[in-house]
């Protein structure tokens, strides 16, 4: 019995009915219309029932050419093949909507996660600023305790030195005695200017000192 193979597409189910019914012809078998277009029919698999029942309700089977039946089936074959092709591309973007959707999940979700990741190294990364401010508070305040107490011993050092200073005897000089000499002599005589007197007796010490270098360079 001529079946239509699995797979196959009607212009070679055309090619092999054709063949087989020419051969056939040959040998003396002789076919009415309504015969052929009936086993062309049948022999169709199931997904072409739809249009089997339509054609068969048409009631034109005798008068319509097995030329005729079959271009009526392959106008169904592309409308099929574009039907599927239409459904491919619907599931296609379909699976490609929900990809993107998991995708954008998936995305969310790391965004989360990333977010929280960030939020730990933040809060870590404020302690760590914290202690070193802390350190850096204590170093600065540290210093300030040195430079301190180093400016305090300065002053003391300072204030010790001058005491030494102050409280070292001053030994007057020579020039310094003959002027107290005669400061002492101007009182006691109640003289404004020194009178030639007090010229001499300030000179006196001065030659009585003059002689003892002498004596002492000679010895």
């Amino acid at each position: 019995m001529f079946r239509m193979l699995k797979g196959e597409i009607i212009v070679d189910v055309q090619k092999r009915f054709t063949h087989i019914v020419n051969h056939l012809i040959s040998l003396g078998k002789i076919f009415k219309r309504e015969e052929l277009n009936i086993k062309i029919l049948t022999c169709l698999d199931r997904s072409w029932q739809p249009k089997v029942i339509a054609i068969s309700e048409s009631k034109d089977l005798i008068t319509l050419t097995t030329a005729s039946l079959f271009g009526k089936l392959k106008e169904h074959e592309l409308e099929m093949n574009r039907l599927n092709d239409q459904e491919h591309e619907e599931k296609h973007v379909r699976s490609i909507a929900l990809k993107d959707a998991g995708h954008k999940d998936g995305q969310e979700s790391s965004e989360g996660s990333d977010g929280e990741t960030l939020n730990v190294l933040t809060r870590k990364f404020s302690k760590i600023l914290k202690k070193n401010s802390r350190a850096r508070t204590n170093l600065q305040i540290g210093i300030t305790i040195r430079n301190l107490m180093i400016s305090i011993l300065k002053i003391i050092l300072v204030s010790d030195v001058v005491n030494m200073v102050i409280s070292r005897p001053i030994v007057p000089t020579m020039k310094a005695r003959r002027e107290e000499q005669a400061r002492n002599l101007r009182r006691r005589t109640k003289l404004k200017e020194p009178t030639l007197l007090g010229k001499i007796l300030m000179i006196l010490p001065l030659a009585h000192h003059q002689m003892e270098m002498k004596r002492k360079i000679c010895a």
